[in-house]
């Protein structure tokens, strides 16, 4: 009688830790990207700056920016895009095999089809790091390019 009694309390309390991380995963998939519009950028830097940071240190550069909203300006390269996203591709005038993704936030979308290959631009946002590009999310445009 008592390990029946043991075995339900068990059964119930994995149940509560199964609908507990069940519950805080889906909260975690749906919470909305951090608005860094408002935020002030900790570094202000070209593109050619930051992927060089990025080519001569990666490590070093990860423990500087990785995580942070910074600003970055340069001239566009490429654009990518649809209707519900769009990438600009900023170059790097040191190294032009290089250079900063910067996907733009939702609300800057429409601005942005405004802009065309070879503009310069100014954008803040969340860097994440290097994959073959110094990548920054959920990017917004700076007020005063």
């Amino acid at each position: 009688m008592k390990r029946k009694k043991i075995r339900n309390i068990v059964i119930i309390l994995v149940a509560i830790g199964l609908i507990a991380g069940l519950a805080t995963g889906f909260y975690l998939y749906n919470k909305p990207p951090e608005d860094v519009a408002g935020m002030k950028p900790e570094y202000t830097l070209s593109a050619g700056e930051l992927t060089e940071a990025f080519n001569t240190d990666e490590k070093e550069a990860n423990d500087k920016y990785a995580g942070k909203v910074i600003q970055v300006s340069g001239e566009i390269a490429e654009i990518e895009g649809s209707d519900s996203t769009m990438t600009f591709i900023l170059t790097a005038e040191n190294d032009p095999g290089s250079g900063v993704s910067c996907t733009l936030a939702p609300e800057g979308l429409e601005k942005a089809k405004g802009y065309s290959i070879g503009e310069l631009v100014a954008l803040k946002g969340k860097c994440t790091g290097k994959l073959f590009e110094v990548v920054m999310i959920n990017c917004h445009f700076v007020n005063n390019e």
